[in-house]
């Protein structure tokens, strides 16, 4: 695939809504809009030199691997939801940052709460901290 500098804007207009791995590629660069972004994320943390295992959450959904996790998590809901509803996003989140923020935060609450390496609290304010940063609310 050809790559492109600026993404092809009709492309993306008829994706609205899909989850970024079901969309193509708006630079042409790989398969798919997820695939292109892991890509970015992967190059830009190989420059730090970081020790890591990437991980795809699409996978790991579609492959059932976050179903005991998840269950976990919905067993403890209401505990859960008492701490990270007052600390929500008070304007309108964009659908990327939304999908962002369901990616890496709310995924590695649910992990730390679900594994017990964390109780439910301390990841939700672990949770609460990263989107601080990420957002400044």
């Amino acid at each position: 695939m050809q790559g492109r500098s600026d993404p092809n804007r009709e492309l993306l207009e008829q994706n609205l809504g899909k989850p970024l791995t079901r969309v193509p590629d708006p630079f042409g660069t790989h398969i798919s809009f997820g695939e292109h972004n892991n890509a970015r994320l992967r190059a830009f943390l190989d420059t730090f030199g970081f020790d890591y295992e990437f991980a795809s959450s699409t996978e790991y959904y579609t492959s059932g691997k976050f179903d005991a996790a998840l269950l976990r998590m919905l067993e403890r809901l209401d505990p859960v939801m008492k701490i990270m509803l007052p600390s929500g996003h008070a304007g309108k989140m964009g659908y990327a940052s939304a999908g962002a923020l369901a990616d890496f935060i709310i995924v590695n609450m649910v992990a730390e709460a679900a594994s017990g390496s964390k109780t439910p609290k301390e990841a939700a304010e672990r949770a609460q901290k990263r989107a601080e940063r990420y957002y400044k609310v």
